[in-house]
């Protein structure tokens, strides 16, 4: 993720076609923009022969951080390859940077791994921002929380 100019940047969730996470991730830092799509670890195949493999914790879902007037950029984004479009569809609404962060911190602490062995450590959020976050878990990925 590029962020390298000073302008004041909004996240934003895109919707992608299955398996283009990475493509998209690529088409945005060709386009100039910054992207990130949340990973997590999991196993594959058969008891007998299992290996750890990488996958999106969120299938068909990258997030965008565009700079600012973010409007400017909506249709460079839905113009790239393996774009569906924006969560909210025509009227797209920002992600919380704070949501964001705490999405990072998440994957970065393995929450969203399936191959721990210990618990993940604790990321600490307030109730409000706990709740931001659920949220939008909850709508990106409704099989995390019936976990």
């Amino acid at each position: 993720m590029d962020l390298g100019d000073d302008r004041p940047r909004r996240w934003f969730a895109v919707r992608v076609a299955p398996q283009s996470e990475s493509a998209v991730m690529a088409a945005l830092a060709d386009a100039g923009l910054s992207g990130w799509a949340p990973m997590s670890t999991r196993w594959r195949g058969s008891a007998a022969g299992r290996q750890k493999m990488t996958a999106p914790a969120f299938p068909t879902y990258v997030f965008a951080a565009l700079p600012e007037p973010v409007a400017n950029h909506f249709g460079i984004v839905v113009g790239l390859r393996g774009v569906r479009g924006f969560l909210g569809g025509a009227r797209p609404e920002p992600v919380s940077a704070v949501a964001v962060s705490l999405l990072q911190m998440r994957e970065r602490f393995g929450h969203f791994d399936e191959t721990r062995t210990r618990p993940p450590r604790t990321v600490h959020e307030t109730p409000a921002d706990r709740r931001i976050v659920d949220r939008l878990v909850a709508h990106l990925n409704p099989k995390a929380v019936a976990a």
